[in-house]
Parts: structure tokens; sequence; C-alpha cells
């Protein structure tokens, strides 16, 4: 009969516990977004999901309908056109109404 000693016995946890950690790491691997990674083409060249990752590129739904159909994005948005001037006073708005609403629940908490 053979006896376990305490240091097997937490060297094959440890064992055990460094493959689960490279299983979940495996497991949930995050993708690199376009965003993150230098942009090497010109801007005309971008279409479809690519152009819609990239942030200094992405105009949301100010595209208008010929855009979409030359980029690649048509069905990619929602279908409404709105510009940018109005994307900008909504957010605005949204943020001034938050704002109000944050001093309001300082005030009274």
């Amino acid at each position: 009969m053979s006896f376990i000693t305490k240091r097997q016995i937490c060297s094959v946890l440890s064992l055990y516990h460094e493959i689960n950690v490279v299983k979940y790491q495996q497991r949930n691997k995050v993708n690199v977004t376009d965003e993150h990674q230098p942009v090497t083409k010109p801007r005309s060249a971008i279409k479809g999901v690519e152009l819609l990752r990239n942030p200094s590129l992405n105009k949301g739904t100010a595209f208008t309908l010929e855009e979409r159909q030359h980029m690649g994005i048509h069905g990619l948005l929602p279908p409404a056109v709105v510009s940018q001037e109005i994307q900008a006073l909504r957010v605005m708005t949204n943020l001034q109404r938050a704002q109000g609403k944050s001093i309001f629940y300082m005030e009274y908490s």
C-alpha cells in the first residue's frame, strides 16, 4: 500500500488548476477588433463591418442609402437615416437630462 504525501496532492491540485485556467482562457478568448488595430488601408478601401467597427469612419445612421449600398453596409444599420447634427443634438439632450437627474438625486439623498 502506498501513501500519497501532502506535497504530491498539492502538486496534482496545482497541475489540475493550471489545466483548468488554460481551458478557461481558450474558451473565453477575446478577439481584437479592427478599431484597436492601425488602419493600413486607404479610407476608400474600407467597407462593410470593418467600416462600422472603425469609430473614426462610422457615421452611424447618417449614411445615406447610396453610401450604405456602395460601402456594403446596407442591412447592417437601422433603416432610418438621421444626420450627424441631429444625432449630436440627441446626445446632448440625453446628457443634460442625465446630469439633471444625477443632481436631483444628489440633493435629495
